[in-house]
């Protein structure tokens, strides 16, 4: 079981890198275009975001998304909650913590 929380470990920063190189390009775009232009936009690229994939090649499946509990402050950041869970299909894990 250490190998799969290994795993998860590495996924789970990965995914967060990423998305806090997302967050910091679009604090650069609202930025220079200006939040009423940009506010649509966000909005229409985060509706496209699936909530449950499988990741190619594996039996494992990642389920979550962004939480609809935004925070931005003002010239200073914008905190993007994720919620993520990854399932390995051939043998799930039932039990709860």
């Amino acid at each position: 079981m250490k190998g799969i929380a290994d795993i998860s470990n590495v996924l789970g920063r990965l995914i967060t890198y990423i998305g806090q190189t997302v967050v910091s390009r679009l604090v650069s775009i609202v930025n220079y275009a200006g939040k009423t232009r940009i506010n649509p936009m966000i909005n229409t690229i985060i509706s496209l975001i699936p909530d449950q994939f499988t990741l190619p090649g594996t039996s494992i499946e990642v389920e979550g998304g962004i939480s609809d509990e935004l925070k931005v402050v003002k010239d200073q950041y914008m905190m993007i909650p994720l919620d993520l869970s990854f399932q390995n299909l051939k043998a799930p894990y039932t039990k709860h913590n």
